[in-house]
Protein backbone atom coordinates (compact mmCIF):
# COMPACT_ATOMS: atom_id res chain seq x y z
CA UNK A 1 0.00 0.00 0.00
CA UNK A 2 1.59 3.10 -1.24
CA UNK A 3 2.80 6.06 2.11
CA UNK A 4 0.47 8.64 2.57
CA UNK A 5 1.18 11.91 0.91
CA UNK A 6 1.83 15.36 2.99
CA UNK A 7 -1.41 17.23 2.90
CA UNK A 8 -1.25 20.94 1.76
CA UNK A 9 -4.06 23.04 3.04
CA UNK A 10 -4.79 26.57 0.34
CA UNK A 11 -7.10 29.23 2.22
CA UNK A 12 -9.18 31.15 -0.14
CA UNK A 13 -8.88 33.86 2.46
CA UNK A 14 -11.09 36.31 1.18
CA UNK A 15 -13.80 34.05 0.81
CA UNK A 16 -13.65 33.01 4.36
CA UNK A 17 -13.47 36.38 5.25
CA UNK A 18 -16.65 37.18 3.71
CA UNK A 19 -18.51 34.38 5.09
CA UNK A 20 -17.14 35.59 8.83
CA UNK A 21 -18.46 38.50 8.25
CA UNK A 22 -21.32 38.12 7.04
CA UNK A 23 -22.05 35.20 9.15
CA UNK A 24 -21.81 37.46 12.24
CA UNK A 25 -22.87 40.92 12.54
CA UNK A 26 -22.60 43.59 15.29
CA UNK A 27 -19.47 42.40 17.28
CA UNK A 28 -17.31 45.30 17.80
CA UNK A 29 -14.48 45.67 20.58
CA UNK A 30 -15.07 48.27 23.85
CA UNK A 31 -13.84 50.90 21.65
CA UNK A 32 -16.72 50.54 19.07
CA UNK A 33 -14.04 49.36 16.41
CA UNK A 34 -16.09 46.21 14.45
CA UNK A 35 -14.13 43.31 15.12
CA UNK A 36 -16.59 40.12 13.52
CA UNK A 37 -14.59 39.52 10.53
CA UNK A 38 -11.49 39.05 12.35
CA UNK A 39 -13.44 36.69 15.18
CA UNK A 40 -15.41 34.61 12.26
CA UNK A 41 -11.93 34.04 10.46
CA UNK A 42 -9.52 33.46 13.67
CA UNK A 43 -12.71 30.71 14.68
CA UNK A 44 -12.35 29.43 11.43
CA UNK A 45 -8.71 29.10 11.31
CA UNK A 46 -8.49 27.51 14.67
CA UNK A 47 -11.03 24.42 14.02
CA UNK A 48 -9.28 24.05 10.92
CA UNK A 49 -5.57 23.80 12.41
CA UNK A 50 -7.26 21.87 15.18
CA UNK A 51 -9.24 19.08 13.41
CA UNK A 52 -7.07 19.09 9.99
CA UNK A 53 -3.67 19.43 11.20
CA UNK A 54 -2.54 20.26 7.95
CA UNK A 55 1.53 19.22 7.41
CA UNK A 56 1.80 22.70 5.17
CA UNK A 57 -0.70 25.50 5.33
CA UNK A 58 -0.87 28.79 3.02
CA UNK A 59 -3.26 32.01 2.64
CA UNK A 60 -4.02 33.34 -0.61
CA UNK A 61 -5.30 37.25 -0.97
CA UNK A 62 -6.40 39.01 -3.92
CA UNK A 63 -4.20 42.18 -4.49
CA UNK A 64 -5.87 44.65 -5.79
CA UNK A 65 -9.24 44.39 -7.92
CA UNK A 66 -7.11 45.28 -11.14
CA UNK A 67 -6.28 42.06 -12.88
CA UNK A 68 -5.44 40.51 -16.51
CA UNK A 69 -9.20 40.15 -16.21
CA UNK A 70 -10.02 43.60 -15.81
CA UNK A 71 -7.95 44.21 -18.19
CA UNK A 72 -9.24 41.87 -20.70
CA UNK A 73 -12.96 42.64 -19.70
CA UNK A 74 -13.07 45.94 -17.95
CA UNK A 75 -16.42 45.47 -16.40
CA UNK A 76 -15.63 41.89 -14.91
CA UNK A 77 -17.04 42.02 -10.91
CA UNK A 78 -17.64 45.75 -12.07
CA UNK A 79 -21.31 44.62 -10.81
CA UNK A 80 -19.34 44.18 -7.16
CA UNK A 81 -20.22 46.62 -4.52
CA UNK A 82 -17.09 47.96 -2.98
CA UNK A 83 -15.94 46.34 0.41
CA UNK A 84 -17.82 47.54 3.47
CA UNK A 85 -15.71 49.87 5.41
CA UNK A 86 -16.48 48.23 8.13
CA UNK A 87 -14.82 45.27 7.28
CA UNK A 88 -11.79 47.35 5.31
CA UNK A 89 -10.26 48.27 8.70
CA UNK A 90 -10.55 45.08 9.37
CA UNK A 91 -8.11 43.13 7.34
CA UNK A 92 -4.92 44.89 8.87
CA UNK A 93 -5.85 42.18 11.82
CA UNK A 94 -6.55 39.24 9.80
CA UNK A 95 -3.16 39.88 8.22
CA UNK A 96 -1.51 40.05 12.11
CA UNK A 97 -3.52 37.25 12.83
CA UNK A 98 -1.96 35.12 10.22
CA UNK A 99 1.35 36.32 11.00
CA UNK A 100 1.25 35.48 14.60
CA UNK A 101 -0.15 31.75 13.57
CA UNK A 102 3.16 31.75 10.96
CA UNK A 103 1.40 31.00 8.21
CA UNK A 104 2.27 32.60 4.54
CA UNK A 105 0.15 35.19 3.01
CA UNK A 106 0.36 34.21 -0.99
CA UNK A 107 -0.31 36.95 -3.75
CA UNK A 108 0.54 37.84 -6.87
CA UNK A 109 -0.02 41.29 -8.47
CA UNK A 110 -2.25 41.31 -11.42
CA UNK A 111 -3.88 38.10 -10.54
CA UNK A 112 -6.31 36.26 -8.45
CA UNK A 113 -6.42 34.26 -5.35
CA UNK A 114 -7.76 31.69 -7.54
CA UNK A 115 -4.75 31.75 -10.04
CA UNK A 116 -2.15 31.57 -7.20
CA UNK A 117 -4.34 28.97 -5.59
CA UNK A 118 -4.27 26.88 -8.72
CA UNK A 119 -0.62 27.30 -9.80
CA UNK A 120 0.45 26.33 -6.15
CA UNK A 121 -2.12 22.88 -6.45
CA UNK A 122 -0.86 22.21 -9.39
CA UNK A 123 3.04 22.58 -8.64
CA UNK A 124 2.16 21.07 -5.08
CA UNK A 125 0.44 17.69 -6.36
CA UNK A 126 3.15 16.93 -9.26
CA UNK A 127 5.86 17.00 -5.82
CA UNK A 128 3.85 14.26 -4.38
CA UNK A 129 1.35 16.32 -2.38
CA UNK A 130 -2.53 16.24 -1.80
CA UNK A 131 -3.90 19.48 -1.60
CA UNK A 132 -6.71 20.90 -0.01
CA UNK A 133 -8.66 24.09 -0.58
CA UNK A 134 -10.43 25.87 1.28
CA UNK A 135 -13.50 28.04 0.18
CA UNK A 136 -16.64 28.61 -1.11
CA UNK A 137 -16.11 29.31 -4.38
CA UNK A 138 -17.77 26.89 -6.61
CA UNK A 139 -15.10 28.24 -9.27
CA UNK A 140 -12.75 26.19 -8.05
CA UNK A 141 -14.41 23.23 -8.64
CA UNK A 142 -12.46 22.76 -12.22
CA UNK A 143 -9.14 22.50 -10.04
CA UNK A 144 -10.44 19.29 -8.52
CA UNK A 145 -8.82 16.13 -9.40
CA UNK A 146 -7.25 13.04 -8.23
CA UNK A 147 -4.63 15.15 -5.78
CA UNK A 148 -6.78 18.19 -6.09
CA UNK A 149 -9.60 18.56 -3.03
CA UNK A 150 -11.97 21.03 -2.52
CA UNK A 151 -13.13 21.70 1.44
CA UNK A 152 -16.58 23.79 0.26
CA UNK A 153 -17.09 25.79 3.47
CA UNK A 154 -20.67 26.65 2.24
CA UNK A 155 -21.92 23.41 2.17
CA UNK A 156 -19.52 21.48 4.15
CA UNK A 157 -18.21 18.97 1.65
CA UNK A 158 -14.85 17.56 0.56
CA UNK A 159 -15.24 17.71 -2.93
CA UNK A 160 -13.08 14.60 -5.17
CA UNK A 161 -14.13 14.78 -8.88
CA UNK A 162 -16.78 12.52 -8.57
CA UNK A 163 -18.94 14.59 -6.05
CA UNK A 164 -17.99 17.43 -8.36
CA UNK A 165 -19.95 15.30 -11.29
CA UNK A 166 -21.93 14.67 -9.13
CA UNK A 167 -23.41 18.14 -7.77
CA UNK A 168 -21.95 20.08 -10.34
CA UNK A 169 -23.40 18.26 -13.32
CA UNK A 170 -20.67 17.48 -15.36
CA UNK A 171 -16.65 16.36 -14.43
CA UNK A 172 -14.00 18.99 -12.99
CA UNK A 173 -12.54 19.24 -16.49
CA UNK A 174 -15.98 20.43 -17.66
CA UNK A 175 -16.84 23.09 -14.93
CA UNK A 176 -15.19 25.91 -17.05
CA UNK A 177 -17.69 25.10 -20.12
CA UNK A 178 -20.33 25.39 -17.98
CA UNK A 179 -19.39 28.50 -16.27
CA UNK A 180 -18.13 30.26 -19.36
CA UNK A 181 -21.82 29.63 -20.92
CA UNK A 182 -24.34 30.28 -18.04
CA UNK A 183 -21.93 33.21 -17.19
CA UNK A 184 -21.66 34.73 -13.14
CA UNK A 185 -23.96 37.69 -12.66
CA UNK A 186 -21.62 38.14 -9.47
CA UNK A 187 -17.92 38.40 -11.42
CA UNK A 188 -20.25 39.85 -14.49
CA UNK A 189 -19.06 37.60 -16.52
CA UNK A 190 -21.47 37.90 -19.70
CA UNK A 191 -21.84 34.04 -20.97
CA UNK A 192 -24.09 33.43 -23.60
CA UNK A 193 -27.72 34.85 -23.33
CA UNK A 194 -30.34 32.91 -23.59
CA UNK A 195 -28.70 29.69 -22.08
CA UNK A 196 -28.85 28.65 -18.25
CA UNK A 197 -27.22 26.79 -16.14
CA UNK A 198 -29.20 23.73 -17.42
CA UNK A 199 -29.01 24.39 -20.62
CA UNK A 200 -25.63 24.36 -20.45
CA UNK A 201 -24.72 21.81 -18.37
CA UNK A 202 -27.13 19.53 -21.36
CA UNK A 203 -24.56 21.11 -23.92
CA UNK A 204 -21.66 20.61 -22.58
CA UNK A 205 -22.74 16.67 -22.01
CA UNK A 206 -23.39 16.96 -25.57
CA UNK A 207 -20.02 18.55 -27.00
CA UNK A 208 -17.69 18.35 -24.64
CA UNK A 209 -16.55 22.40 -25.23
CA UNK A 210 -17.31 25.54 -25.85
CA UNK A 211 -15.02 25.47 -28.73
CA UNK A 212 -16.57 22.64 -30.16
CA UNK A 213 -20.13 23.94 -29.99
CA UNK A 214 -19.20 26.98 -31.45
CA UNK A 215 -17.79 24.93 -34.10
CA UNK A 216 -21.32 22.67 -34.11
CA UNK A 217 -23.78 25.02 -33.94
CA UNK A 218 -26.09 24.11 -37.24
CA UNK A 219 -26.74 21.20 -35.16
CA UNK A 220 -28.01 22.23 -32.09
CA UNK A 221 -31.76 21.95 -32.27
CA UNK A 222 -32.98 24.36 -29.68
CA UNK A 223 -33.38 27.56 -31.29
CA UNK A 224 -32.09 29.73 -28.30
CA UNK A 225 -29.25 28.22 -27.84
CA UNK A 226 -27.98 27.98 -31.29
CA UNK A 227 -28.82 31.86 -32.42
CA UNK A 228 -27.30 32.79 -29.09
CA UNK A 229 -24.06 31.04 -30.02
CA UNK A 230 -24.27 31.86 -33.37
CA UNK A 231 -24.72 35.76 -32.46
CA UNK A 232 -22.29 35.40 -29.20
CA UNK A 233 -19.25 33.58 -30.67
CA UNK A 234 -16.82 36.31 -29.23
CA UNK A 235 -18.41 36.57 -25.98
CA UNK A 236 -18.39 32.70 -25.32
CA UNK A 237 -15.09 32.55 -25.98
CA UNK A 238 -14.01 35.74 -23.98
CA UNK A 239 -16.72 34.31 -20.91
CA UNK A 240 -14.50 31.27 -21.14
CA UNK A 241 -11.15 33.18 -20.80
CA UNK A 242 -12.29 34.86 -17.94
CA UNK A 243 -13.56 31.61 -15.70
CA UNK A 244 -10.71 29.74 -16.66
CA UNK A 245 -8.57 29.57 -13.38
CA UNK A 246 -4.51 30.31 -14.07
CA UNK A 247 -2.24 27.32 -13.21
CA UNK A 248 0.60 27.84 -14.62
CA UNK A 249 1.87 31.67 -12.75
CA UNK A 250 5.29 32.14 -12.04
CA UNK A 251 5.36 30.78 -8.84
CA UNK A 252 7.73 28.74 -7.10
CA UNK A 253 6.04 25.58 -4.71
CA UNK A 254 8.40 25.89 -1.23
CA UNK A 255 7.27 23.52 0.62
CA UNK A 256 9.51 24.55 3.86
CA UNK A 257 7.96 28.18 3.65
CA UNK A 258 4.78 26.54 3.90
CA UNK A 259 5.51 24.05 6.44
CA UNK A 260 2.83 24.36 9.71
CA UNK A 261 4.32 25.86 12.68
CA UNK A 262 3.60 26.65 16.12
CA UNK A 263 2.33 29.91 16.36
CA UNK A 264 3.96 33.47 17.84
CA UNK A 265 1.77 32.72 21.35
CA UNK A 266 2.97 36.16 22.77
CA UNK A 267 1.95 37.43 19.64
CA UNK A 268 -1.56 36.09 19.34
CA UNK A 269 -2.31 36.71 22.98
CA UNK A 270 -1.47 40.60 22.77
CA UNK A 271 -3.62 40.73 19.54
CA UNK A 272 -6.36 39.01 21.21
CA UNK A 273 -6.14 41.49 24.03
CA UNK A 274 -6.25 43.87 21.69
CA UNK A 275 -9.46 43.14 20.04
CA UNK A 276 -11.12 41.89 22.94
CA UNK A 277 -10.93 38.07 21.71
CA UNK A 278 -10.65 36.72 25.19
CA UNK A 279 -11.51 33.07 24.12
CA UNK A 280 -8.97 32.03 22.33
CA UNK A 281 -6.07 33.36 24.65
CA UNK A 282 -7.27 29.96 27.00
CA UNK A 283 -5.62 28.17 24.11
CA UNK A 284 -2.33 30.00 24.80
CA UNK A 285 -2.62 30.80 28.52
CA UNK A 286 -3.69 30.07 32.24
CA UNK A 287 -6.56 31.12 33.69
CA UNK A 288 -7.08 33.49 36.09
CA UNK A 289 -7.47 32.82 39.70
CA UNK A 290 -8.54 35.49 42.35
CA UNK A 291 -10.48 35.40 45.66
CA UNK A 292 -13.57 37.53 46.45
CA UNK A 293 -14.40 36.75 50.37
CA UNK A 294 -12.17 33.90 50.89
CA UNK A 295 -13.91 31.76 48.09
CA UNK A 296 -11.13 31.07 45.08
CA UNK A 297 -12.48 32.69 41.38
CA UNK A 298 -11.66 31.15 38.54
CA UNK A 299 -12.25 33.69 35.83
CA UNK A 300 -12.28 34.00 31.95
CA UNK A 301 -13.38 36.90 29.75
CA UNK A 302 -14.74 35.75 26.06
CA UNK A 303 -16.44 37.54 23.55
CA UNK A 304 -19.30 34.94 21.75
CA UNK A 305 -21.76 35.64 18.85
CA UNK A 306 -23.83 33.01 20.55
CA UNK A 307 -24.99 31.66 24.17
CA UNK A 308 -24.54 28.32 22.71
CA UNK A 309 -20.80 28.96 22.09
CA UNK A 310 -20.51 29.54 25.77
CA UNK A 311 -21.64 26.13 26.35
CA UNK A 312 -19.07 24.28 24.22
CA UNK A 313 -16.57 26.83 25.30
CA UNK A 314 -17.03 25.92 29.07
CA UNK A 315 -17.27 22.11 28.27
CA UNK A 316 -13.58 22.60 26.67
CA UNK A 317 -12.06 24.42 29.49
CA UNK A 318 -13.42 21.97 32.24
CA UNK A 319 -12.50 19.20 30.07
CA UNK A 320 -9.03 20.43 29.09
CA UNK A 321 -7.83 22.51 32.17
CA UNK A 322 -8.58 21.27 35.24
CA UNK A 323 -9.13 23.61 38.01
CA UNK A 324 -8.08 21.78 41.03
CA UNK A 325 -11.10 22.58 43.32
CA UNK A 326 -10.95 18.98 45.55
CA UNK A 327 -13.86 17.81 44.38
CA UNK A 328 -16.22 20.72 45.32
CA UNK A 329 -19.23 21.39 43.06
CA UNK A 330 -18.58 24.20 40.88
CA UNK A 331 -20.91 27.30 39.82
CA UNK A 332 -20.49 28.91 36.19
CA UNK A 333 -21.98 32.53 35.94
CA UNK A 334 -21.58 33.70 32.23
CA UNK A 335 -23.05 37.43 32.04
CA UNK A 336 -23.55 39.02 29.01
CA UNK A 337 -25.25 42.37 27.71
CA UNK A 338 -28.24 41.17 25.76
CA UNK A 339 -31.73 39.47 26.37
CA UNK A 340 -33.21 37.96 29.37
CA UNK A 341 -31.60 35.50 31.99
CA UNK A 342 -31.85 31.98 31.14
CA UNK A 343 -30.13 29.07 33.13
CA UNK A 344 -28.67 26.12 31.24
CA UNK A 345 -27.04 22.95 32.47
CA UNK A 346 -23.81 21.31 31.50
CA UNK A 347 -23.49 17.26 32.02
CA UNK A 348 -20.05 17.62 33.40
CA UNK A 349 -18.19 16.21 36.75
CA UNK A 350 -18.53 18.85 38.95
CA UNK A 351 -20.16 21.32 38.18
CA UNK A 352 -23.76 21.99 39.45
CA UNK A 353 -25.05 24.74 37.38
CA UNK A 354 -24.29 26.85 34.84
CA UNK A 355 -26.44 30.60 35.13
CA UNK A 356 -26.81 32.95 32.23
CA UNK A 357 -26.84 36.47 33.25
CA UNK A 358 -27.92 39.33 31.06
CA UNK A 359 -27.75 43.32 31.70
CA UNK A 360 -29.15 45.86 29.83
CA UNK A 361 -27.14 48.08 27.98
CA UNK A 362 -25.87 51.86 28.57
CA UNK A 363 -26.65 54.23 26.59
CA UNK A 364 -24.20 55.16 24.32
CA UNK A 365 -21.57 57.61 25.93
CA UNK A 366 -22.26 56.89 29.38
CA UNK A 367 -20.11 55.89 32.36
CA UNK A 368 -21.36 53.68 34.71
CA UNK A 369 -19.43 53.48 37.92
CA UNK A 370 -19.35 49.28 38.57
CA UNK A 371 -21.29 46.75 36.93
CA UNK A 372 -22.66 44.62 39.95
CA UNK A 373 -21.96 40.08 39.26
CA UNK A 374 -23.81 37.52 41.13
CA UNK A 375 -23.39 33.96 41.66
CA UNK A 376 -25.53 31.09 43.40
CA UNK A 377 -23.82 28.36 44.93
CA UNK A 378 -25.84 26.04 46.24
CA UNK A 379 -28.30 28.18 48.98
CA UNK A 380 -26.19 31.33 49.18
CA UNK A 381 -25.70 34.11 47.40
CA UNK A 382 -22.51 36.42 46.94
CA UNK A 383 -22.38 39.91 45.11
CA UNK A 384 -19.52 41.89 44.52
CA UNK A 385 -18.74 44.91 42.24
CA UNK A 386 -16.68 45.00 39.47
CA UNK A 387 -14.92 48.34 38.38
CA UNK A 388 -15.83 48.98 34.70
CA UNK A 389 -13.47 51.85 33.51
CA UNK A 390 -13.30 49.71 29.99
CA UNK A 391 -16.90 49.62 30.13
CA UNK A 392 -17.78 52.52 28.05
CA UNK A 393 -20.05 51.28 25.08
CA UNK A 394 -22.36 51.85 22.58
CA UNK A 395 -25.50 49.69 21.39
CA UNK A 396 -24.16 46.66 19.27
CA UNK A 397 -21.14 46.44 21.66
CA UNK A 398 -21.04 42.86 23.93
CA UNK A 399 -18.68 41.77 26.31
CA UNK A 400 -19.03 38.31 28.50
CA UNK A 401 -16.93 36.84 31.47
CA UNK A 402 -17.49 33.02 32.28
CA UNK A 403 -16.98 32.89 36.39
CA UNK A 404 -15.75 29.58 37.72
CA UNK A 405 -16.40 29.50 41.60
CA UNK A 406 -15.92 26.61 44.74
CA UNK A 407 -19.70 26.58 45.18
CA UNK A 408 -19.75 26.82 49.32
CA UNK A 409 -22.03 24.76 51.38
CA UNK A 410 -25.05 25.94 53.09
Amino acid sequence: MPAARPRLYLIDGYSNIFRAFYAIRHLSNSKGEPTNAVYGFVQMLRKLLRDEQPDLIGVALDVSRRTVRTEKFEDYKANRAPMPEELRGQIPQIRKVLEAHRIPILEMENYEADDVLGSLAGKAAEEGFDVILVSADKDLMQLVDDHVFLMHTGRNKLYDPALVEEDFGVPPSQVVEVLALKGDSVDNVPGVPGIGEKGAIQLVREYGTVENLLERTEEIKRKSYREGLQDNHELALLSKELVTIHTDLALDFEPERLQHEEPDTEALKELFRELEFFSPVTDYTCISVSSIAGVKIFSLTVTSPTNVYYIQLVAYWIRCRPLCHSGHPISILIEDTRGAPTVHRLASPGVTKIALWHFAFHLPGTMPGAWRIGYRAQTQILTWRWPSRSLVCGMGWSRSSILVIPAMRP
